[in-house]
């Protein structure tokens, strides 16, 4: 086994004053003092380092009633926010898709530069997630996604700046979610709030003129009136 490099200091820490004013000298010992610390770690004969084989781990499968401190493994991620079959990115330039990419069967999916062929009766701009097959048609298949309209000469998709982008953060804003009932705490007061045995978050107020601030920290709640 090789010998350790000792830790690295610089050998001139006077190098620039209090007023920000370089010392030339004691900035070249410096330089010469870090490029002799590369070489020898250039030099350095590396040992063989052998990966752990990870293939024999498995993360059980889980879903939004198992614990919290629960790992949560790709196929259990994808079903609790049900974004299977869902453009992940989708982008035009004119009539061509240029990237489209989606998850299907656990299998990340991507096409590029699909040429559509949308026109003013084939409008319709739509994929295939089984057989990633993308389509322009006067309707929209029962068995696949509507990812874009052609007007203007153009294909305008669901991330279009010009139209209302469809963010992820809708799938995860369908989870479920656990209400709780509490009093208002008076002001500068701290509470703590649980529910069902469980630490839920605590909130402090402040009283900003007429008005009293209830935040609430770690739910990322906030209530004011």
């Amino acid at each position: 086994m090789p010998e350790p490099i000792e830790n690295f200091t610089l050998p001139r820490t006077d190098w620039v004053d209090e007023q920000g004013r370089i010392y030339k000298d004691a900035l070249i010992d410096n330089l010469n003092a870090i490029e002799t610390k590369l070489q020898e770690i250039q030099e350095l004969d590396i040992f063989e380092v052998t990966i752990p084989d990870a293939s024999d781990i498995q993360v059980p499968d889980c879903d939004l009633s198992s614990p919290d401190n629960t790992v949560v493994n790709l196929r259990s991620f994808l079903e609790i926010v049900d974004i299977e079959n869902y453009p992940m990115e989708c982008s035009f330039n004119g009539t061509k898709l240029v990237k489209l990419t989606w998850w299907h069967n656990y299998h990340y999916n991507r096409k590029v530069n699909v040429e559509t062929n949308a026109n003013d009766t084939n409008k319709f701009v739509s994929f295939n997630p089984s057989t990633g097959t993308v389509t322009a048609s006067t309707t929209v298949p029962a068995d696949s996604v509507l990812i874009g309209m052609f007007t203007g000469n153009q294909i305008r998709g669901i991330n279009s700046n010009k139209m209302v982008g469809i963010s992820l953060l809708k799938a995860l804003a369908n989870m479920s979610i656990e209400t709780f009932s509490f009093s208002k705490p008076s002001n500068n007061q701290i509470t703590n709030y649980t529910n069902a045995g469980r630490s839920i978050g605590w909130a402090q107020t402040q009283k900003k003129g007429s008005s009293i601030n209830v935040t609430f920290r770690d739910t990322g709640r906030n209530y004011s009136e």
